[in-house]
């Protein structure tokens, strides 16, 4: 008691009523998967988990409520695959590949937006590398990784990995039963999962069930597994860029000109971009060239060769020329042509000749290797090419040959003092005075703005033949990748949908008999019979959960079993969850409690803070009873939960029995006869 010694008015004050239990949610997954990217709002990495030896890491959980706030920190769509679409009798295909290699893009991005959309809150994300880093041949990240990403993600109470499906059957179930090991231990948290459907038919078959049941292993009781994947309404993303339709790409199909690419190496064996151009030459019969050559006079040239002058050379004198006349010379007499250069001018003494066909077009813009664009625009026959040549010579020159090489020479002597800017307007400048109107007419050179190097000379530019543009098939394809949709792993639907029904209910309330958001049906129809296989199996006791299709009321989720279908204790999700739920909130509560006095005051109080939580969930109908006494129970004290002993020796232990609500999974009707009275 304090001891007052001066008169006057104390004020004391007593708490009136005891700790209570905060209901923490019960639908926050986390998700493991590979991310375009990893990066908090200003721009630097996410800090890393370790393995142990230093070697695997993966990035520090980051919560987030909407696919916004995911591309923020994660990017976007997995586009690092290359789409090709091809068309057969009108009947559209896509496939994507990485090299010759069939690639499935990754399923982190679409797995989150389709989690939002079936009422998910908010999630954990955790990358495990960018999408170039994934290979499907190598090892799934170390498991002390994912445990220690658990660890930080504390309110985390769902787990979903629907992109390491990638890693193949044996390696994701594998991750699947060590997940459920440390669940065990943890029991925070509950797994959901996915039956892999290897069948790329929509025929049902056993093989898939039989597979998940002879891999996953564990403490099942803290997972729950669905099947078949889901046709959704999300399409497989894509680039315009890298994308073909027969062999083209798309964005060429829309592009009038020409366009060259290529890669030179000097003698440090470093790269060398080289000039790119345009050439408006309306049916030549050959590739036209351009050719920059350094020449030992102070006079600049230009000389165009070939019959239908398709190849001009330029040639670089000591002193050189001002940008300005370059440009104006150049574009006055090669009519066609446009040139520009960003960059100094050093080219090494032999010319690269550098060769493109039709099939294989690029367009240049998109790099920034290269300074200088030239097009073509008029038509070349099928698999012509137009080479551009950067060459070191004698003199100045600018000339063109064959109607399909243009070749601009500078003096080998003065390659370090010309910048790129100079060597356009030297160009322009001279053929300008050259008068030699015919010379490369349908030519025009541009600027690759994105270009920040150094042009050498020595180097051929070639071109190749971009169709006229062709919108009607560029729409035609664009619209069929636009229903390009995924067949999606039903994991991150699921996870969604525990959070819309937690929400909506209540953990307690089965996540069964609702339709998931964003999909047209399941990717197998499975019948009544095909389900009683899945839902119980006598022999490995591991139930399935079945997503199937009924006419009148669309996709349905129609199974509400964790993997333990066998337990009469742990059979229902909905019964599991609320343990893990009712355990995570009580165990927070009494973490104030420790090193209190272990004596009859502090047990009342816990008594009394547990039981009014309980009765919370009581009125909210989560649990089975008519009354509280009948629905749940809480006992501690010596001679109840502990004895003399325990007491002792520290442990203070409390009993707490519940009676779940468990889902009417088989409704049975019995009709009978009666006499009429």
């Amino acid at each position: 008691m304090t001891q007052y010694k001066t008169p006057g008015v104390y004020v004391e004050e007593k708490n009136a009523f005891g700790s209570s239990i905060v209901a923490n949610e019960t639908a926050i997954p986390i998700f493991f998967g590979y991310t375009e990217k990893a990066q908090m709002t200003n721009g630097d990495d996410i800090p890393a988990v370790t393995s142990a030896d230093g070697g695997d890491e993966v990035s520090m959980p980051v919560l987030v409520d909407s696919i916004l706030t995911y591309q923020e920190h994660f990017g976007g769509e997995d586009k690092t695959g290359t789409m090709k679409v091809t068309e057969d009798n009108g009947e559209f295909r896509a496939e994507i590949k990485k090299g010759t290699t069939k690639y499935t893009p990754s399923y982190m991005y679409p797995s989150i937006s389709n989690f939002f959309a079936n009422g998910g809150g908010k999630c954990y994300i955790v990358s495990l590398g960018n999408y170039d880093s994934f290979n499907d041949i190598a090892a799934i990240p170390d498991m002390g990784l994912f445990k220690e990403a658990i660890e930080y993600a504390e309110t985390a109470t769902l787990i979903a990995i629907p992109d390491l499906i990638r890693f193949g059957e044996a390696k994701y179930y594998d991750r699947c039963s060590a997940l459920l090991n440390y669940l065990e231990e943890s029991k925070r948290q509950f797994l959901i999962m996915d039956v892999i459907q290897n069948s790329d038919s929509n025929i049902y078959s056993t093989n898939d069930a039989i597979a998940f049941r002879e891999h996953v292993s564990g403490a099942v009781r803290y997972g729950a597994g669905y099947f078949p994947y889901l046709k959704s309404l999300t399409p497989y993303a894509y680039d315009k860029d890298t994308t073909t339709f027969n062999g083209t790409l798309l964005s060429v199909l829309s592009i009038n000109g020409y366009s060259y690419s290529g890669e030179y190496k000097n003698n440090d064996e470093d790269e060398i971009p080289v000039l790119v151009a345009k050439y408006n030459n309306k049916s030549p019969t050959t590739t036209p060239k351009l050719t920059v050559k350094g020449g030992a006079t102070e006079e600049s040239s230009v000389t165009a060769t070939g019959e239908d002058k398709n190849e001009v050379v330029v040639t670089v004198g000591t002193n050189g020329m001002t940008p300005d006349d370059f440009q104006r010379k150049w574009i006055k007499d090669q009519e066609g042509w446009q040139l520009t250069c960003l960059a100094d001018i050093t080219p090494p003494e032999n010319e690269k000749p550098g060769t493109f066909n039709e099939d294989d077009p690029w367009i240049t813009e998109s790099d920034a290797s290269f300074p200088l664009i030239l097009k073509r625009s008029g038509g070349l026959p099928k698999n012509s090419t137009v080479s551009a040549n950067i060459a070191a010579g004698e003199a100045f020159s600018v000339a063109e040959a064959n109607n399909n090489t243009l070749t601009i020479t500078i003096e080998t002597a003065d390659v370090n003092k010309i910048t790129a800017e100079q060597l356009l307007n030297k160009v322009n400048t001279f053929l300008g005075q050259s008068g030699n109107e015919s010379a490369a007419e349908d030519y025009q050179f541009a600027v690759n703005s994105k270009f920040t190097g150094q042009v050498k000379g020595g180097e051929t530019a070639t071109l190749v033949r971009v169709a006229a543009p062709d919108n009607a098939t560029v729409n035609k394809v664009e619209n069929f990748l636009a229903q390009n949709y995924i067949d999606m792993p039903p994991s991150p639907f699921m996870a969604g949908i525990y959070s819309r029904v937690d929400n909506a209910q209540g953990v307690w309330i089965a996540p069964a008999n609702v339709s998931p958001v964003g999909v047209t049906a399941p990717l197998i129809d499975i019948t009544r019979n095909q389900q009683e296989g899945l839902n119980v199996d006598a022999s490995s006791g591991k139930s399935i959960n079945a997503i199937r299709s009924f006419t009148g009321r669309g996709t349905l989720v129609w199974g509400a079993r964790t993997t333990d279908g066998n337990s009469l204790d742990w059979r229902y999700i909905n019964v599991r969850r609320l343990f893990i739920a009712m355990e995570t909130d009580i165990s927070k509560a009494l973490e104030a409690y420790v090193f209190k006095p272990n004596e009859h005051n502090t047990w009342v109080e816990i008594k009394i803070m547990i039981e009014a939580y309980l009765f919370g969930l009581f009125e909210r109908g989560a649990f089975a009873g008519e009354t509280p006494e009948q629905s749940y129970q809480v006992m501690i004290g010596q001679g109840e939960t502990m004895s003399e002993q325990d007491i002792l020796d520290g442990f203070m232990k409390v009993s707490i029995k519940v009676a779940p609500l468990r889902p009417a999974e088989f409704i049975v009707l019995t009709f009978s006869q009666m006499m009429a009275e």
